[in-house]
């Protein structure tokens, strides 16, 4: 069953907007450890700002965006569900990697399964997302 929605398909949609979900599951996390953040960097903190926070977030929203129209036009298009996947997985590697870093740096103990987390966000981390130190 295919759910639609004037003609056309609604699941793309739902797919970008899980990544948009998953990628904002990770701002919580990101200003909590904040501070966890500034110490060690030079960089001013808009420049920080920009390369950690909005720069991943405005990626996987545009990614999404571009998969969901495709897909909805096209579902079986290769580009539309390459666009999709890689924006579920920038998404997914933001929020391990944000949870590995409260769990085993900024609050060790506080969360569980912190080396799990770990390992995920560094093997799901790409070229143009570098895992956390």
């Amino acid at each position: 069953m295919t759910i639609v929605l004037r003609g056309r398909r609604l699941w793309p949609w739902l797919i970008g907007a899980l990544a948009i979900a998953v990628a904002l599951a990770s701002v919580p996390l990101l200003v909590i450890d904040w501070p966890t953040f500034k110490p060690g960097r030079i960089e001013p903190i808009w420049v920080t700002t920009l390369a950690d926070v909005i720069g991943p977030i405005f990626a996987v929203l545009i990614l999404s965006v571009l998969a969901g129209f495709i897909l909805s036009r096209r579902p079986a298009s290769p580009l539309g569900w390459a666009l999709g996947a890689i924006a579920l997985l920038v998404a997914f590697t933001m929020l391990t990697q944000e949870y590995a870093l409260r769990a085993l740096v900024a609050a060790p103990g506080s969360l569980p399964a912190g080396d799990l987390a770990a390992w995920i966000g560094t093997w799901t981390a790409g070229p143009g997302h570098p895992p956390v130190p």
